[in-house]
């Protein structure tokens, strides 16, 4: 609460309990959006540096595959 002059005389303990609580359960929240959203950046890097690695082992004359190509781009798309 605060006085005549605008500081803070009283604090509303029952009130702060609940807004600390309400803003631990948003970021709990939050964070979880967060470490779902990496897993599947984890996921996706992996596939794409297998991707990666294939290409490099195929002879320097070879054709690029169809396949590989679409997966190229619908990868990159998905950064977009």
């Amino acid at each position: 609460m605060r006085g005549p002059g605008g500081e803070v005389e009283t604090v509303n303990y029952l009130t702060l309990t609940s807004m600390l609580l309400n803003e631990l359960q948003k970021r709990t929240a939050e964070n979880q959006q967060q470490a779902e959203r990496i897993a599947v950046l984890e996921e996706r890097l992996s596939g794409l540096e297998s991707t990666l690695m294939a290409a490099r082992k195929r002879p320097s004359g070879s054709e690029e595959r169809p396949a590989f190509k679409e997966a190229q781009h619908g990868q990159m798309a998905a950064f977009q």
